[in-house]
């Protein structure tokens, strides 16, 4: 069972890892030096600089990932595996959600 802040916001998930990174749009950094700035958090936006693509239930996200975990998963994960994803949610753009991603773990267990 995912763990809510909210009924529609959860705070862990499962999803699959795609090996694939991306720069973080502009208007998704915005957010991020916003939200940081209004809980008095130094650093934030420079420690997200790539989001990783998803896919959870068929549906495929893009969430912005701490630098310090990148190294960690291109190393570790294989394509398509489960992990969990332990994320913050921050807000919307554009009328997308905004998930960071600040830890994982790959032996989702079942």
């Amino acid at each position: 069972m995912k763990e809510r802040i909210a009924e529609e916001i959860p705070i862990r998930s499962t999803a699959a890892y795609s090996g694939q990174f991306r720069a973080i749009p502009e208007d998704s950094r915005r957010l991020i030096a916003a939200w940081a700035e209004s809980f008095n958090i130094p650093g934030m936006p420079q420690a997200f600089q790539r989001e990783l693509k998803v896919v959870e239930a068929g549906i495929a996200y893009w969430v912005p990932v701490q630098e310090v975990l990148v190294r960690s998963m291109t190393a570790e994960l294989r394509l398509k595996e489960e992990i969990e994803l332990y994320v913050i949610y921050i807000g919307q753009v554009e009328g997308r959600h905004l998930f960071l991603v600040n830890e994982f773990v790959h032996e989702v267990p079942h």
